[in-house]
Order: structure tokens, then C-alpha cells, then sequence
């Protein structure tokens, strides 16, 4: 009797794991159209999502690229499998939407020249992604002017000032800017 018992609850195990992947299979977020919008400094590309579902979305900057995996997700484009602009705006030659494997869609924007920036943001059963080209990253200052008129400002074309004395602080040298937090694939 108790190897009845053992042997039910085995099958009622495996019944329920297989319940479990299916409704995991079946809550996957379904991207449904992609529009690409002209910005003053790049292109927004903008994913519609089916119900209004926020998956997860990872950046990396690879080459010449950048990368959004997009993750449970499967692409369900009404125009194909996929998506491809090439020359959408100054600085980035292509754009692709892709099914990456059974679970992932990838969206990469790739540079003329680098990798361009971008910011992801969702809302309203919308992800958009606002890519800057290279060539507008760079020719945008990233510090802010010193006022000229404030007393005791180093001109601009001066070295920063050292702290004399202070281990590690060579004189007369700055110190590189930080990068931003790596973000691993997923």
C-alpha cells in the first residue's frame, strides 16, 4: 500500500511540474509591432507589447552596438519575424528587432562610427528605446562650463588644480571620468 501511495504522488508531481512550464510558456509577453520615430540626436524604437506587459530588458554596449535582450518574450509581428532599418538617422546605420531564441527578443542599434547611447524606458504597454547616435554623444559636452564671471574660477584651458602633498594625486593631472555601471547579459 505504501508503494501505491509513493507512486501517486510521483505521477501528481510530474502533472503539476508540467502544469507549471506550460503556464510559464503561456505568460511570455508578446511583442506585436515596432515603430521607429526620427529624434533631434538619434531614433526612438518603440516596441508595442500585447495586454500592456513590462518584461525585463538588459543593455550592453558591444562594439560598434547596442544591445537590448528583452527577456520572456516572444516577437509576433504581423510584417514577418523580424525587423531591419538600415540608415534610420545620423551616426546609426541599422536597427534590428530579432528573435533571439524561444524566450528573448534582441534590439540592436548599431553606430556608424561606435556604439550608440541609449535609455530604455516603459509605459503604457509601450518599450521604448531612446538611442542617441555616436557622432551626437560626443559633440555634447558631458560637464558643464565653469561661469566665467565667478571669482577664483580655473580658466578653461588651465589644468584642474592638484592637492600637492596628497599620495596617488600626481600634480598637475586630472582624473579620468567614471563609466557607468556594467549591466551583465542575461
Amino acid at each position: 500500500m505504501k508503494r501505491h501511495l509513493g507512486f501517486g504522488s510521483v505521477i501528481g508531481g510530474v502533472a503539476l511540474v508540467m502544469m507549471v512550464s506550460q503556464a510559464a510558456q503561456a505568460a511570455s509577453t508578446q511583442i506585436t509591432d515596432v515603430q521607429l520615430k526620427q529624434t533631434n540626436g538619434g531614433v526612438q524604437v518603440v516596441l508595442q507589447t500585447k495586454d500592456g506587459d513590462r518584461p525585463q530588458v538588459f543593455t550592453v554596449s558591444r562594439g560598434n552596438a547596442l544591445i537590448a535582450d528583452i527577456i520572456n518574450t516572444e516577437l509576433k509581428l504581423s510584417a514577418g519575424n523580424g525587423f531591419l532599418k538600415n540608415d534610420p538617422a545620423p551616426g546609426i546605420s541599422s536597427v534590428s528587432v530579432t528573435q533571439l531564441d524561444g524566450n528573448s527578443v534582441r534590439v540592436e542599434v548599431s553606430g556608424s562610427s561606435a556604439a550608440p547611447t541609449g535609455q530604455v524606458s516603459q509605459d503604457s504597454g509601450l518599450i521604448t528605446l531612446n538611442v542617441g547616435g555616436a557622432a551626437s554623444a560626443a559633440a555634447s559636452p558631458s560637464l558643464p562650463l565653469p561661469n566665467q564671471s565667478a571669482p577664483n574660477q580655473i580658466a578653461q584651458n588651465q589644468p584642474p588644480p592638484s592637492l600637492p602633498g596628497a599620495p596617488g594625486f600626481p600634480t598637475g593631472q586630472s582624473v579620468p571620468p567614471t563609466q557607468p555601471r556594467a549591466i551583465a547579459p542575461p
